[in-house]
């Protein structure tokens, strides 16, 4: 825990320093403040102190105290304070960006995604996006542990808020688009379309031909499939998805442990860090889930997909809820009673079709996360192996289509 004074004098003295007023540094965008303003990382003392003034303004005296939290793979996260034990106390986060990672993201959709989730929540807030990160809500909880996301009390939480996710109104965040950009000067045009597919080309067009060490580039082009493979698989996952039956939502993309944070009374979770936000088929966080109960890469890698017991309760407690949210969804027969009740039968028939579905969703995730760590491989924290990580979930995508395709059950 680093402690940092604060004096206006020192503000000030930061604005003059850069050259700035506060006037020509912030812009109110549908009430998140647009700042001018790179942070160089935990340690920029003056940015910190610079953010924390404009987002907060009067209310902001005394003492910073930050915190780093280094779990996350691709960006610093820093817990903020000031006026502990005063009437004035605040706690927030702040997210500084990785340059990697940035060319993986659209910064923009995510400012609109993240403020859209918000909204189902007055207790949680957007405060402010600056040129390198965004400033919000501290949000009290702890991450979900690995062998936590197996055990069915926390997995009917993350399904109850899968399903409330799923209902925000993607229709006011492409109109919102139209109206205004944060990070480019020009808006961006956003379709209600399926974009997974899509992304991994885009992704595989990234995948770098060499990496740092001459020892890693030959671990990498003996172990690792070549851009022409992925392509090919891409195409069989088309085909293989060509008809799926969970609807199109706003995909929450990125159902990794630490993205879960579970409440202190332990009787919620939220999401957290939406930056692999898309419009997808609901099946696809589903199939993040059931891929994240198996294993990380930093784990014992993916060899413990739930069981088909596991998946089918999770599902069926998933559409109780979507029902909740989204009375009037299709959901091919699932979604509650209709003018003749429902069998049990076919029930069960629809919830076998959305496990079903989630498992070729579940080789999307892993072809997606394997392409994404090969990217990772060149300009990464090296304490975290990501050609291990790629090469792991391309072996999980291999393995997993294996037995798929022995079991003979296609989605069509």
């Amino acid at each position: 825990m680093a402690s940092i004074s604060f004096l206006r004098l020192r503000e000030r003295a930061a604005l003059e320093l850069r050259g700035l007023c506060k006037s020509s540094l912030v812009m109110a965008v549908n009430s998140i403040k647009t700042i001018n303003l790179t942070i160089a990382g935990p340690e920029d003392i003056g940015g910190l102190n610079l953010l924390t003034s404009i987002v907060f303004q009067d209310e902001f005296s005394g003492t910073l105290e930050v915190e780093t939290f280094n779990e996350g793979l691709s960006n610093h996260l820093l817990r903020v304070r000031f006026g502990a034990g005063t009437s004035k106390s605040h706690i927030f986060l702040v997210r500084i960006h990785g340059r990697t990672a940035d060319t993986l993201v659209d910064r923009n959709f995510e400012i609109l995604c993240l403020n859209a989730y918000y909204q189902l929540s007055s207790a949680k807030r957007l405060y402010a996006v600056f040129k390198n990160g965004i400033c919000y809500s501290y949000i009290e909880g702890s991450p979900l542990p690995l062998p936590c996301m197996e055990e069915m009390k926390y997995a009917r939480l993350v399904a109850d808020e899968l399903a409330r996710f799923h209902s925000i109104p993607v229709e006011e965040i492409i109109e919102q688009s139209k109206s205004f950009s944060f990070f480019s000067a020009h808006p961006k045009k956003y379709l209600f379309r399926p974009t997974l597919l899509q992304r991994i080309r885009d992704w595989i067009a990234l995948l770098p031909t060499e990496l740092p060490t001459p020892q890693e580039t030959a671990r990498y082009c003996d172990r690792y499939p070549k851009p022409s493979q992925w392509l090919s698989e891409v195409e069989y996952l088309e085909q293989a998805l060509k008809n799926p039956c969970s609807p199109l939502v706003l995909c929450h993309g990125d159902i990794f442990p630490r993205n879960i944070i579970v409440s202190p009374d332990e009787t919620s979770v939220t999401f957290i860090d939406l930056e692999y936000c898309s419009f997808d088929h609901s099946a696809l966080d589903i199939a993040g889930y059931f891929c994240e109960v198996s294993g990380t890469a930093s784990y014992v890698g993916y060899g413990r997909y739930p069981s088909p017991e596991f998946q089918r309760e999770f599902v069926a407690a998933y559409l109780e809820r979507l029902r909740k949210y989204r009375p009037v969804i299709d959901l091919n027969g699932v979604n509650g009673r209709s003018e003749n009740e429902e069998t049990e039968n076919l029930r069960n028939k629809e919830i076998d079709r959305w496990v079903r579905e989630a498992d070729y969703f579940a080789l999307a995730c892993h072809m997606l996360w394997s392409i994404w760590a090969a990217i990772r491989t060149t300009n990464a924290q090296k304490e975290y192996d990501f050609l291990y990580c790629a090469i792991t979930r391309a072996n999980a995508y291999f393995g997993m289509k294996k037995r798929l395709m022995e079991a003979d059950q296609p989605l069509q």
